[in-house]
């Protein structure tokens, strides 16, 4: 595979720069990263291509293609864990690759140095992308790859008969006039171009993708280390015949000693987060700052952790009360202000206890919570209360801390599912 790869990619680039080597030595994939997508795309019946890319930061699922629906067109996308070693951490040089084009660019690959990690071991996430392609640059898109495998056979040729290569030449061909180009300015496209632009395009797709997605896990998988990307590290992409196009200079974010670790199963993650990605509903406020529980948990404040959920569990009751029964009864006496004053007063020095808020009040509100779950939000109370009065000192484990995140969580999604089932409901 690697060889029909390298030989698609070889147009454009000078005799002595095999863009397949630089991607592998700047450490911006592995080969098994390479073989991966060129199998997944070379079996693809509809118009494609691959991204890839690597995030700063470990995503927990499991190393296989994930089917997402985005704005435009299908996506699949998949993770690899990848970890390096600090103690092989050293600077490398710039790889220079000058592309013979009019442009008279350079391209620059280079590895960052890693920030200290006291534990010795940082880790990454290798990601790719498959897109089918939508809109004009798929109507175009055979003509381009037409335009390519002309060049390889010329050059091909050419080197039977030991003739020099050619090289800005080689990607001139003209892929959309200018009657049909959709470039602001109507300019023609060439296949280099079109090849370029069409990274460009993926690039911004998969950003405004990430931006959606990466909550989404955040929430199902309980990773509070997620964040959404500015830029994407390591950029480029493999289109149908295995060519890649690396769009413009960057930086890697992994050093250049790369390998793979042994990572946890992560099947269990991949099924919330398919569950949490039909509903296409995006995380609340109150599930988002239950991710900070989750990383008290893995700073080890374990007492912390569950202290703070209990504390998220009580705003939200307050919003819910607050929005599905106070505002109601304001709203209904309105030509009232003196009733509405006092029915505002009553309730701002409400002291209920929490755990008959969610068991009477949000009752009263529409959201049913079951016997179970309220019997558990019971005992998560009352370890809250001994934990602050009684027992400061002494620490939680960590189960027992996940334990009550992992309530938490739950009984905001099963509230807020409930919520929205009825139609017109204030949800904040």
């Amino acid at each position: 595979m690697l060889d029909e790869i390298r030989r698609a990619s070889e147009i454009g680039w000078t005799k002595d720069v095999s863009i397949l080597d630089t991607v592998l030595e700047a450490c911006w994939c592995g080969e098994s990263d390479l073989n991966c997508a060129y199998q997944a795309i070379t079996s693809e019946e509809e118009d494609s291509a691959i991204v890839f890319f690597q995030l700063p930061f470990l995503i927990q699922l499991p190393n296989e293609w994930i089917q997402i629906q985005t704005k435009y067109t299908n996506v699949k996308i998949r993770f690899r864990s990848i970890g390096t070693p600090i103690n092989e951490l050293n600077h490398v040089k710039t790889y220079g690759v000058k592309r013979k084009t009019d442009y008279k660019s350079v391209e620059t690959f280079t590895n960052a140095c890693l920030p200290v990690d006291s534990y010795g071991i940082l880790v990454r996430t290798q990601t790719m992308m498959l897109y089918r392609l939508w809109g004009p640059r798929q109507n175009f898109y055979q003509r381009y790859l037409d335009a390519l495998e002309r060049a390889i056979h010329t050059q091909e040729k050419r080197a039977i008969r030991t003739l020099p290569r050619l090289r800005s030449a080689q990607l001139d061909t003209l892929v959309v006039d200018s009657a049909s180009s959709w470039l602001t300015d109507a300019r023609p496209l060439t296949a280099l171009r079109y090849e370029l632009d069409l990274a460009h395009r993926l690039r911004d797709e998969t950003l405004a993708v990430l931006k959606n997605f990466l909550p989404q896990y955040a929430i199902a998988c309980k990773d509070p280390y997620v964040q959404i990307p500015n830029y994407l590290s390591g950029f480029f992409v493999m289109v149908k015949s295995g060519r890649l196009v690396v769009p413009g200079p960057g930086k890697s974010l992994l050093a250049q000693h790369v390998r793979p670790f042994e990572f946890v199963e992560y099947s269990e993650n991949l099924t919330n987060l398919q569950t949490q990605l039909k509903t296409g509903k995006k995380p609340t406020v109150y599930e988002e700052y239950l991710l900070e529980s989750i990383r008290e948990v893995d700073r080890g404040a374990y007492n912390l952790a569950v202290v703070q959920s209990v504390m998220v569990l009580e705003w939200f009751a307050n919003e819910m009360i607050k929005d599905r029964l106070v505002s109601p009864i304001i709203a209904s006496v309105s030509n009232r202000p003196n009733i509405a004053e006092f029915v505002l007063s009553q309730a701002s020095q409400d002291r209920t206890r929490l755990h008959e808020k969610f068991r009477k009040q949000l009752h009263l509100a529409g959201i049913k919570l079951s016997k179970n779950t309220l019997q558990q939000l019971k005992v998560l109370f009352e370890l809250r209360n001994h934990t602050i009065h009684r027992d400061q000192v002494a620490p939680l484990d960590r189960e027992r801390a996940m334990e009550a995140v992992n309530l938490a969580m739950s009984v905001v999604r099963e509230s807020m599912n409930s919520v929205q089932k009825e139609k017109g409901a204030v949800v904040k």
